[in-house]
């Protein structure tokens, strides 16, 4: 099971949708100040390099994936805080991930995480820009 938190403001302009806001199942990165230079990104263009373009944030570069986790704790604290740590009301999407090849999804867990805690798995759709609502099996309100 696979955990996705978002705000509830989130959620109700997407209209319970989850958007990807990229197009590209691999990304180049360029040298924009937002890349590491640790290793984490190769020369060129790669799935890896998007999935990692994606820990900086979300659609960076044009990168397809969005965040989700294996742990609902940290679905949780994502979907209830803001940017600056505010409480807030959110929602967590349970996403089964056993009907992600029947529905076109594609799941990467990176070698170099960024934050290895959140054990994330960054997902895209294999085509568009929806995740498909078959893998959605709940959407749980959860109160700031």
């Amino acid at each position: 099971m696979l955990y996705r938190g978002v705000s509830l403001a989130i959620h109700t302009a997407s209209a319970g949708l989850i958007k990807v806001n990229g197009d590209k199942g691999e990304v180049t990165p360029l040298h924009d100040g937002k890349a590491r230079y640790d290793g984490t990104f190769t020369y060129g263009s790669s799935e890896e390099n998007a999935v990692n373009a994606q820990q900086i944030e979300t659609g960076t570069w044009g990168s397809a994936f969005i965040s989700t986790t294996r742990d609902k704790k940290t679905a949780e604290c994502f979907a209830t805080h803001d940017r600056d740590g505010n409480s807030i009301p959110g929602v967590v999407y349970w996403i089964d991930d056993t009907l992600f090849k029947q529905h076109g999804v594609v799941a990467i867990e990176s070698q170099q995480p960024k934050y290895p805690e959140e054990r994330e798995v960054s997902i895209r759709p294999s085509s568009g820009r929806i995740i498909p609502s078959e893998v959605i099996i709940r959407i749980e309100h959860i109160d700031s």
